[in-house]
């Protein structure tokens, strides 16, 4: 049986080419081409066989004509994927590796203008109101890995630098905390994770809503009133959304800006909706859409603009060019998982059809039965960005199905459990692998196997299938008893209150449930939380060390930052060198705390052409840019006592902290 791909295995709906979207298109060619094993074919490692002759007989003609058949296939998918335009210039192409290597020279060149306008795109890419951070993030991925493509090097500190300074104002209290973390801890991976529980959280609190901050932050303005009545904030229409309402005039109108929204005479208009444009504040007799002939946008069903300008569109194919990561298909101990859908309404036990993903995965551990665990760090799963996501196990599944009104019981076997893939997919490849077929129509999916439909799928967005089926578990019944609580547990829920006030209050029946022992008296230990809370520290004496004498003597230095807003240059922090003696000082800007080390060596190279004299003794606090290896080897070679201070007490570096 030929398990050969067919030419119908390569249509399924790609992003076509059409001269400005490249990365997007390299991307979905990138996934069809692995699924049918034609990357070696398309990027050239794979030649065509030289034939080898015995007695005038071609020995390896079967792999001449499996190659040619996979050539052919590929030069055929890569011709048909691509505009008219740009069909026209692959006309004298032969192979698929001639196709590829045309286009990546004219869309993919490393030169120095396209590395600088990608720099250039990264530095001034700022957080826009209508996108998550996930988002967000995967946007700024993909300008890396643009500017990587081109030979430009970037790294994935100053990834989490852009990422964390181009944040709105919301995420202050985060980036506090995020600085607040240990070095080692500080990496990409960590970052995205934990912005999105923080992402969740937030949405969680305010409903999705912009804070105040963050209305001042991207220019909306906030609510206000006027007459008793309140005035909803100017909406702001992005520059490249055309507006649904027709220009009949250069003026805005008698009522302003707010005209929709309050009439001259101080009363609101009416809620009438139109039925034809569907915008309140009118019927359809008196709309202007349909008096002046306005066209209706055949994708997003608004009066005022077609397809071809619609602002929704434009929005859902960005969203949908947001480039994944490749994933090293030698490494077997690895799976791959592909979109990520938003998690804003989907249940714990909702299941998505991936066409991405090689293996079974879910977040939930408690679905799973014959629990296989496995180490941290042993298995893993490449998804979005390059992050790595560890697996922890891999077990089993009982579901329930439902198809034409029959319902059956049906267990899943092999799904990875991974606790931070926050999703839940079913694996296309691994369907199958396992001998089932994917049907796929506009609105439904079906899993058939030898002609009969096993698990059906609903269309539920615009490239996402969610799974008919219902998880099999044992429900677990739990009794609630009163219990009585001691003197100590009502000392810590009542925030530590003395000991003699509760007494008081159970005795007085002061608070409903709060119930003691008779004759219940003060414990003899003392609470180790009150007597940490009552600790203060003592006042710092003023220092009555002489100033120094001798120029370079002893140097004070400290770095501050990251900033808010990254320079013109992209520095984010500054370091700073200051001599005791004369107070003479030397500012730095640098883009990553790792440069300090080069700059503390050209201040004292300066200090030591300019003056004569050597540094005797650097005063620094105990941060890390201070502490590595290569530095502190560099200063006992140069014989420079370092000096620091005691962790969390900038007190003891006081010349550098003022002067920041």
């Amino acid at each position: 049986m030929d398990n050969s791909p067919s030419r119908d295995g390569l249509r399924a709906k790609t992003v076509q080419f059409n001269g400005n979207n490249f990365e997007s298109w390299k991307f979905s060619v990138n996934i069809a081409l692995r699924s049918h094993n034609l990357v070696p074919v398309v990027d050239g490692s794979l030649k065509r066989p030289i034939e080898l002759k015995q007695d005038n007989t071609v020995t390896n003609q079967a792999d001449i004509n499996k190659w040619d058949k996979d050539d052919n296939l590929a030069l055929g998918y890569l011709f048909n994927t691509c505009s008219e335009e740009q069909q026209n210039s692959l006309l004298t192409c032969d192979t698929a590796h001639s196709v590829w290597n045309s286009l990546t020279s004219r869309y993919q060149q490393n030169t120095v203008e396209r590395r600088q306008s990608l720099q250039q795109d990264f530095l001034n890419y700022r957080f826009k109101p209508e996108h998550t951070v996930r988002y967000h993030i995967e946007a700024i991925k993909l300008l890396v890995q643009q500017f990587k493509d081109a030979g430009g090097l970037a790294d994935d500190d100053g990834t989490c630098n852009k990422i964390i300074t181009s944040l709105p104002p919301s995420y202050n209290n985060f980036l506090t905390a995020w600085e607040s973390s240990p070095i080692l801890e500080r990496t990409l991976a960590n970052l995205v994770t934990r912005l999105d529980r923080e992402e969740s959280r937030k949405h969680n609190c305010n409903g999705g809503e912009l804070s105040a901050d963050d209305k001042a932050y991207f220019g909306f303005p906030s609510t206000s009133t006027r007459a008793g009545r309140s005035i909803p904030p100017t909406y702001q229409r992005p520059e490249n959304r055309p507006s649904p309402y027709p220009k009949t005039g250069r003026g805005r109108g008698r009522g302003g800006r707010n005209d929709r929204f309050a009439a001259s005479n101080g009363r609101p208009r009416t809620t009438t909706r139109c039925t034809f444009c569907n915008i309140i504040g009118h019927n359809e007799e008196t709309c202007r859409h349909k008096n002046s002939g306005a066209v209706r946008c055949s994708y997003c069903n608004i009066v005022g603009h077609d397809e071809k300008v619609c602002y929704r569109k434009t929005q859902d194919g960005e969203k949908a060019s947001v480039a994944e990561p490749q994933i090293d298909s030698e490494n077997h101990n690895s799976a791959y998982a592909a979109g990520l859908p938003s998690s804003g309404s989907r249940s714990s036990t909702d299941f998505f059809l991936d066409s991405g993903a090689t293996q079974h995965i879910t977040d939930q551990k408690w679905l799973l039965k014959n629990l296989r665990t496995f180490p941290l760090g042993s298995r893993w799963i490449g998804g979005i960005g390059q992050t790595k996501v560890d697996v922890l196990g891999e077990g089993d599944m009982d579901v329930l199905t439902s198809v034409n009104g029959l319902t059956k019981s049906r267990t899943i076997h092999g799904l990875l459990y991974a606790p931070n893939i926050g999703i839940n997919l079913i694996s296309v490849g691994a369907i199958t692998n396992n001998g089932a077929d994917i049907h796929l129509t506009g609105s439904q999916a079906l899993v058939v196997r030898n002609g009969a439909i096993e698990m059906t799928a609903e269309r539920v967005g615009r490239t996402l299938y969610l799974l008919n089926i219902s998880v099999v578990t044992n429900d677990v019944a739990s009794i609630a008893r009163p219990i009585e609580s001691s003197i100590q547990e009502w000392h810590q829920r009542l925030a530590h209150i003395s000991y003699r006030t509760i007494i008081k209050m159970a005795e007085s029946g002061a608070v409903d449930g709060l119930n003691l022992q008779p004759g219940t008296q003060p414990p003899l230990a003392r609470c180790h939380e009150c007597a940490v809370g009552k600790m203060k520290r003592l006042v710092f004496l003023t220092s009555s060390t002489p100033k120094s004498t001798r120029i370079g003597s002893l140097i004070h230095s400290d770095v501050c930052g990251p900033m808010q807003v990254s320079s013109i240059g992209g520095a984010l922090y500054y370091v700073l060198f200051q001599d005791d003696s004369s107070g003479f000082r030397v500012v730095r800007f640098i883009k990553q705390k790792s440069e300090v080390a080069a700059c503390l060596k050209d201040f004292v190279s300066l200090l030591h052409a300019q003056t004569g004299q050597l540094v005797s003794v650097l005063r620094s606090d105990n941060g890390g840019e201070y502490e590595n290896h290569e530095l502190q080897a560099w200063l006992r070679k140069k014989g420079i006592r370092h000096e620091t201070s005691v962790r969390h007490t900038p007190q003891q570096n006081g010349v550098s902290e003022r002067d920041k």
